[in-house]
């Protein structure tokens, strides 16, 4: 069926001979990566191309990119934007932005300054069609590097050494900075000495920045205290005082807080940069208490409170205002109460809620290790309401298991918080879970209903192969509908899977119905991680009520068989195991972790090696799907037979290793598992005790008609 889909669909666009070939012969040499029938290349034949349909162009670009053909690529990025319509034409754009020669590339981001005054101008500005990579601030160094690779170097407003200054540096300034100071043309002499730039001061500093970026702390920091203590105004600016400042935090010692305190209410105003007066003070602050912070193990770091106080009280910016008061929260972990009372006096002020997730997860884990459930309680009063949503149902949660020791009696009961975590607007689909079960409602109430209920589980991946960008897309007010449905289904046709995927992800530009045919197309090709990641995009784009077609291909089965047979020789459920697999790898066969993890089941090699002599396996492929879900379910069985049968605990020894576990287990278990798992020291081996818990859930509704009770009892024994 899917295979009639794709060919109906892409033979309908024209039955045109192109270069000599049919529509059908000529996308099999494409898919071949056989370009032979290119050369040579007219102008006439780039827009015959277009006989294809919009965006053919682009396809054929990839395609050759594919293929190490970089320079006919590049034509055809050209032809396409030459010829071809928008938005097709702005991808085209995009990529000779990226890989033109740096000729293309400046009259591409030249051509961006036009069309931002277009009736593009609003895409551009939004970053919607410029390359990731080149959005945002990005772009003006992009530019910048290639003015100074083009040698145009007078083409800077207020000259090459403020352009420095007004960035952080990256790769290509490091690279062509050398070669700014050793000109000597006329034009390049002018750039730097037009402004009044003092060329010495220049030089140490973008070296000692430099330097930093090399992590060569001490000789960076050494260079820029001399040029603090001298007072040169060129440093005080955002980016050159951060970086002095950060060469202090880790190339100084803490005498050097008192130094940098020091300079914030001794600098004359001429020394300041115009507007950056409150900016320079405020990371003076900063980096004094960051410093004092870094060394209160040698008992240096009594002030650190007070600095930081002071560094909130001179932001000038909501970030640096919430970074401040994060790093205050940090500070005062070890002090429960004074912890408690910042929360209360500044979470009703600070602005990105989900920038402090991470520093009320640690508050909250040691809070469950001490059993200090009082503690908790009062978290969640001083919060009122201001956390992140997930955090937020985290703590209903835990209030509702704990009676919030004591702090709400009289004024919430239990069933209150399960309540606040069950219908939260959150995406922590485990405390739905957990939730719901406590409240005696049947999954199939919450879980296919509405998509917050589902989308935690389906797009927290933590595995090499997850691809950035799922949430920083932009959306369209066409309902998604960006590109023509032929347009991509012929990336899936000419076998550019993961640069489908990157599209869809970036615009999405994918209704539920349109992600559940192109997820069809994914899966058919074997190419079942996409797929799923597909079918996660048009969840997250769906509005209204989840089908069960939809959830199906968030939550798939493949490689049914070899699952099926497994679970059942090792005793597993196949729910468990295809969450298992799921989790860790998006059902990608041959990813591979930054640890060496290898395949569906992410094993290590030397675990594989042993799994394979106990099993009596020679000649093995960890690559190999059948075998790597085969040593996977036994592996995870074994690990469960270990430790009495407790699932949950094989789960966590699965993930971070079965003497950790009973580590933990010995100091923080004596609690109910869904508490020892609160309890873990390991963020990423809570979150996978929750994933793997969730989608099991989910994968015992679908296909194995189980209650969240019986899956809760199966983990949570």
């Amino acid at each position: 069926m899917l295979v009639i889909y794709l060919i109906t669909l892409l033979s309908s666009c024209t039955s045109s001979h192109i270069w000599g070939m049919d529509r059908a012969t000529l996308m099999q040499a494409i898919t071949r990566r056989d370009f032979s029938f290119l050369e040579p290349v007219s102008s006439r034949q780039y827009r015959d191309i277009l006989k294809l349909g919009n965006g053919y162009c682009y396809i054929l670009g990839l395609s050759l990119l594919e293929a190490g053909n970089t320079e006919q690529a590049r034509s055809f990025f050209s032809a396409g934007f030459t010829h071809d319509v928008p938005p097709y034409n702005l991808l085209c754009l995009e990529e000779l932005s990226r890989i033109g020669t740096a000729e293309q590339r400046y009259a591409a981001l030249e051509a961006w300054q036009q069309l931002a005054e277009s009736s593009f101008g609003t895409l551009y500005t939004d970053g919607f069609f410029l390359p990731p990579d080149l959005a945002n601030d990005s772009i003006g160094t992009a530019r910048g590097e290639l003015l100074l690779a083009l040698g145009k170097y007078t083409e800077f407003p207020d000259g090459i050494a403020d352009w420095y200054a007004e960035r952080q540096l990256s790769e290509g300034m490091t690279r062509l900075f050398p070669e700014i100071l050793q000109l000597s043309s006329a034009e390049a002499g002018t750039a730097l000495s037009k402004y009044g730039v003092d060329v010495p001061v220049f030089d140490r500093t973008t070296r000692a920045r430099i330097d930093l970026g090399k992590r060569q702390y001490q000789a960076s920091w050494a260079v820029f205290r001399e040029l603090l203590e001298n007072r040169s105004a060129y440093l005080f600016t955002r980016f050159v005082l951060s970086d002095a400042c950060k060469a202090a935090l880790y190339g100084g010692t803490a005498v050097d807080a008192d130094f940098l305190r020091s300079l914030s209410d001794s600098l004359p105003a001429q020394t300041l940069a115009s507007g950056s007066d409150g900016t320079a003070r405020f990371l003076l602050s900063f980096y004094s208490a960051r410093i004092l912070h870094k060394n209160r193990s040698a008992g240096t770091g009594d002030l650190a409170d007070v600095l930081y106080g002071e560094a909130i009280s001179r932001a000038e910016s909501e970030k640096d205002y919430d970074t401040a008061v994060w790093y205050l929260l940090d500070y005062l972990q070890t002090d429960r109460s004074a912890f408690l009372q910042a929360v209360g006096v500044y979470a009703p002020l600070w602005h990105d809620a989900s920038c402090y997730s991470d520093v009320l997860d640690a508050f909250i884990v040691r809070g469950v290790q001490l059993r200090d459930w009082k503690s908790l309680g009062m978290l969640k009063l001083a919060l009122s309401g201001r956390a992140d949503p997930s955090t937020e149902a985290r703590l209903s949660y835990l209030c509702a298991r704990t009676g919030g020791g004591g702090v709400f009696e009289g004024k919430k009961s239990d069933r209150d918080f399960y309540m606040e975590a069950f219908e939260g607007d959150h995406d922590s689909l485990y405390y739905r879970f957990l939730s719901a079960n406590e409240l005696g409602m049947p999954i199939g109430s919450y879980a296919p209903g509405n998509r917050e209920y589902v989308v935690e589980a389906s797009g927290a991946v933590s595995t090499p192969a997850a691809d950035a960008g799922d949430d920083t897309a932009a959306d369209t007010d066409d309902g998604g509908d960006l590109f023509t449905e032929d347009f991509l289904a012929a990336f899936v046709e000419a076998g550019l899977y993961r640069q489908l995927y990157s599209v869809l992800a970036r615009f999405k530009t994918v209704s539920p119905e349109r992600a559940i045919r192109l997820s069809e197309a994914l899966a058919h090709a074997g190419q079942h991680e996409l797929a799923l990641r597909t079918a996660v995009l048009g969840l997250r784009r769906s509005d209204g009520p989840v089908t069960d077609a939809l959830l199906k291909q968030v939550y798939p089965r493949p490689w049914l068989d070899a699952v099926s047979a497994s679970a059942t020789h090792f005793g597993l459920g196949e729910d468990v195991v295809y969450a298992l697999l799921r989790s860790e790898s998006f059902f990608r066969p041959d990813v591979v972790s930054s640890a060496g993890a290898i395949g569906l089941s992410q094993l290590m090699p030397a675990t594989a090696g042993d799994i394979a002599r106990k099993l009596k396996t020679t000649g093995y492929d960890l690559n190999d799907p059948g075998t790597n879900i085969t040593f996977g379910v036994y592996y995870l069985a074994e690990l469960a037979g270990r430790l009495d049968g407790n699932m949950l605990e094989a789960l966590f020894s699965y993930n971070a290793g079965i003497t950790r576990v009973r580590s933990w287990k010995k100091t923080f278990g004596n609690v109910y598992p869904d508490l020892f798992l609160e309890s873990v020291p390991y963020s990423e081996t809570r979150e996978y005790g929750r994933k793997v818990l969730a989608a099991a859930a989910v994968y015992g509704y679908l296909y194995y008609q189980k209650s969240a009770e019986q899956t809760v009892r199966e983990i949570f024994r």
